[in-house]
């Protein structure tokens, strides 16, 4: 999947942005080092599996890290993490929301997702790669998170004729989820969870604008708040 973080609806691809791969046991290690809720809730995002918390892997994640200069050793003993490690680092800790995305096609079987991690000054979207690796785009920052999500959902649309979608927007303290079918053209049916923002649970026959309006409130609004 291209990751669009560059405005509007234009994908570019991987290449022509910042990004930066990591291994599964690289994030692991980034996801252990703090035990604080914040830390607490990405672990709960990335659900990876156990073995990524382990120790042996922990020591080959730090010499993959060193290796590719995205992490040194202080004098101090410290590790401290480097460029994109030093980034994604900084969204782990300082993240207020968090967005999980899921992408399905009936028609091909295609599966692909996202994960946003929203701090106050970057959003890091991760994606799932082969061989437990993930992909990370920085955010445009003349791009907000809506139009971001947004992007990412239309270009899985126009690469899938039967395309799904299911988001998950939370905080620390609340959260609201949606899931959508794409019936073709711009039409989409949706579902949406019983949450402060839409007390009801409720499906409906929406176009796009409607379903970005829907995410933007779900991405910007107080999530605790109707």
């Amino acid at each position: 999947m291209v990751a669009v973080v560059n405005g509007g609806e234009e994908s570019m691809s991987m290449s022509e942005q910042v990004w930066q791969g990591f291994g599964f046991g690289e994030i692991g290690y980034l996801l252990i080092q703090d035990d604080v809720p914040v830390v607490a809730k990405a672990r709960e995002m990335f659900d990876l599996i156990d073995q990524a918390y382990a120790e042996d892997v922990a020591i080959a994640a730090v010499s993959s890290l060193v290796a590719h200069q995205l992490l040194e050793i202080g004098e101090d003993g410290l590790p401290r993490p480097l460029g994109a490690a030093a980034v994604l680092a900084y969204a782990i800790a300082e993240a207020t929301r968090w967005t999980r995305i899921g992408f399905f096609s009936e028609g091909d079987e295609a599966i692909d997702g996202a994960v946003l991690l929203h701090a106050p000054e970057v959003t890091a979207i991760l994606q799932p790669r082969q061989g437990g690796a993930w992909l990370m785009v920085v955010k445009a920052p003349e791009v907000s998170d809506a139009e971001a999500i947004w992007a990412l959902i239309s270009g899985f649309r126009d690469a899938h004729e039967k395309a799904s979608v299911f988001v998950e927007v939370s905080d620390l303290a609340a959260g609201a989820t949606l899931f959508a079918d794409h019936r073709g053209d711009d039409s989409w049916n949706i579902a949406l969870g019983e949450c402060a923002l839409w007390p009801e649970q409720r499906r409906d026959d929406v176009d796009g604008p409607v379903l970005e309006t829907l995410l933007r409130t779900a991405v910007e609004d107080d999530l605790s708040v109707g």
